[in-house]
């Protein structure tokens, strides 16, 4: 098949998405698919940045503007006749689309233009920008106002849903989320079918009104990778200023109050003997409401407590390779692909009691409240036997979240859209 994958975000930016679609476009490809990437420059010139990365024609790069909502995003400045045209030519089976903004709406648009297939898939949570970044608000109007309406084919009560939505709201993290829900439930109600990366979010897109088929696939990682650098734990240290003697507790993902970075702290405080690593950083900058509380919450932080900031995905492995025990504190997760990358660096999981992980982790990982943290990471880094169990209770998620078997998932999910 020959299959666009179409994002708002792509290397050399950091996060999850980025992941997703890094992942997607490999495991495709080695089962001998035909895969294009279309996602923005970070440049107002896309062929200097194509240069740089040394990439194939296989990447269309659409010229971008850095901050225009906040200090990682790019705002793609596309032409859609010109984009069409080259679409056309390329002659897709299938257009996966990994985001609504301006990238995945020209997905969308040549989708309904050339008659192709189009699956979404829901990556995160469409609630996370409206809570931590209420900036956005004249960004997501216009996207929904000049954007939407020339992309998306809508019918009248579409556009009388849309139009409701430039009646002023009481505070703009309300009024964020109203435009979120709307035009998530337009903009998804237009595919072939939708992709939830785990039960919690696909009764979230049900709750807001998709009423299109969802189907619940999970993230993919290509495990090995994890496997090979986790082999030799010493080195990983040693390459890493890492002290060997000491029980290594990780943490990762954006520095930001739903990671609940505080608790990770709190236990660190308590277990003063263990060496804490956080792997991440604020990719999003002073643009966050919440950037100046967490800034001073890094700087708070203990001495056995080390951020790395933000760092590549080959850096991030190098680090999983380092630990003894992962730790997510998370309030909330759309799905949390650390867990399988800290899962097949063979190390224990603790997490804490939220709702996302009663039909993902919970069996195989070690789910706890708030206050039972500290036993849980004291009792796996003092009883061997134990410690061992939770390492085989890892095994096992990562060999179902291994990027073999959910790509068979997704090649199904594709050959049922072109059947219909």
């Amino acid at each position: 098949m020959r299959i666009g994958l179409f994002t708002d975000t792509y290397k050399p930016s950091i996060n999850g998405i980025v992941f997703v679609a890094e992942s997607l476009k490999t495991q495709l490809e080695s089962m001998g698919h035909e895969v294009y990437v279309f996602c923005p420059a970070k440049s107002i010139r896309p062929s200097k940045h194509a240069d740089i990365l040394q990439e194939t024609d296989h990447f269309i790069r659409f010229p971008s503007v850095k901050g225009a909502f906040y200090d990682d995003y790019d705002t793609s400045l596309f032409f859609p006749p010109m984009v069409l045209r080259k679409i056309r030519q390329l002659d897709l089976d299938i257009i996966h689309v990994l985001t609504p903004g301006q990238v995945g709406l020209i997905g969308i648009q040549s989708a309904w233009k050339t008659d192709t297939p189009f699956i979404i898939q829901h990556c995160t949570d469409i609630y996370e920008f409206s809570e931590h970044y209420p900036a956005t608000l004249p960004g997501a109007l216009a996207l929904v106002g000049l954007v939407v309406p020339f992309t998306v084919k809508l019918k009248g009560k579409d556009i009388r849903e849309l139009a409701k939505l430039y009646r002023p709201r009481r505070g703009a993290t309300v009024w964020n989320k109203d435009i979120i829900e709307k035009t998530v439930t337009v903009i998804y109600s237009k595919a072939d079918a939708v992709i939830a990366v785990s039960d919690e979010t696909k009764h979230q897109l049900e709750a807001i009104g998709v009423r299109r088929p969802i189907k619940v696939i999970y993230n993919m990682i290509d495990t090995s990778r994890y496997h090979f650098l986790a082999k030799d734990r010493q080195k990983s240290r040693r390459d890493l200023g890492i002290d060997p003697t000491k029980t290594v507790v990780l943490g990762n993902g954006q520095v930001q109050p739903r990671k609940r970075v505080d608790t990770f702290i709190n236990i660190a405080k308590r277990l003063p003997d263990m060496q804490f690593i956080w792997i991440g950083g604020m990719p999003f900058g002073k643009a966050a409401a919440s950037y100046s509380d967490m800034q001073k919450l890094v700087d708070s932080a203990p001495s056995n407590v080390k951020f790395t900031g933000v760092v590549d995905l080959e850096k991030v492995r190098q680090y999983f390779a380092t630990g003894d025990i992962f730790v997510m504190t998370s309030d909330q997760e759309t799905f949390g692909l650390a867990i399988i990358e800290a899962a097949a660096s063979g190390l224990p999981v603790v997490l804490r009691d939220i709702a996302d992980y009663d039909n993902t982790f919970r069996n195989d990982a070690l789910v706890c409240q708030e206050s039972e943290f500290v036993e849980a990471v004291t009792k796996l880094a003092g009883d061997r036997s134990y410690y061992e169990q939770m390492q085989a209770h890892s095994a096992s998620i990562a060999r179902r979240f291994d990027s073999r078997s959910v790509t068979d998932q997704l090649l199904s999910l594709y050959r049922s859209c072109l059947e219909k």
